[in-house]
């Protein structure tokens, strides 16, 4: 991505925009791993939580093109979600804004773990950025990326 990556807090105004990169980027793992995308259980999952904790918003060029929430911990940084629109993907900006949380957790000494869906092929992504796996349960990979 040449243009440039800014990131902000999501406000009211932003909680259509957030549902839809949720939607556009998740329902086909959604499907895959529970059967079929329960739309109004969606929307009210999604709004509790953008309600209780807000994501940030990713832009490119001004553009918003995704969401992104970390929640920093006393002992950890927790990547909850970065979801990007489809014509965003695999261009490099997901690489790019783990690669920053990256530095900032070698900034405060905490280390970075999450979770995603085993039907989500992105464990060679984190694989390549030196995140471990730690275990498998349910649905859910979860890793860690020690100091």
């Amino acid at each position: 991505m040449n243009s440039k990556v800014t990131i902000r807090p999501a406000t009211e105004r932003d909680r259509e925009f957030s549902y839809r990169v949720v939607k556009e980027a998740m329902r086909t793992y959604v499907e895959a791993a529970y059967g079929d995308w329960k739309e109004e259980w969606q929307r009210q999952y999604h709004d509790n939580d953008f309600s209780s904790s807000p994501p940030e918003v990713v832009s490119v060029g001004g553009a918003d093109v995704g969401i992104w929430k970390v929640s920093h911990e006393p002992q950890r940084l927790v990547l909850k979600k970065v979801y990007l629109l489809p014509q965003f993907q695999r261009k490099g900006l997901g690489t790019s804004l783990i690669q920053q949380l990256i530095r900032e957790s070698e900034v405060c000494g905490l280390p970075i773990e999450l979770r995603y869906l085993k039907v989500n092929p992105v464990d060679s992504l984190y694989e390549r950025l030196g995140f471990v796996r730690l275990k498998e349960e349910g649905l859910y990979i979860y890793v860690r990326r020690a100091l």
